[in-house]
């Protein structure tokens, strides 16, 4: 504790006043917080990546739906409006 300062060195005095018991109740709330906030987070990015994989299901099969004859029809009628084919 020499090389301590004085915040360090009333640290480690309050924790070397408790138990080993005490200290461990401590180790293991921090872990056991850190383990919950961790699968808290692998079960939010698992939603997550399933809504997104429902999203793209849906987004293709809206592009399908208006992506038809007509309409690829109708942008080869304006593309020509636009290079100056008006009718």
């Amino acid at each position: 504790m020499q090389f301590c300062d004085e915040e360090q060195t009333a640290t480690l005095e309050t924790y070397l006043a408790m138990t080993a018991a005490e200290r461990k109740k401590i180790v293991d709330d921090a872990d056991k917080a850190a383990a919950d906030i961790m699968e808290k987070f692998e079960e939010d990015a698992a939603k997550l990546n399933a809504r997104y994989a429902e999203m793209k299901v849906e987004k293709e099969a809206f592009k399908k739906s208006v992506n038809t004859k007509e309409l690829k029809l109708l942008k080869s009628i304006r593309g020509g409006e636009l290079l100056g084919r008006q009718r």
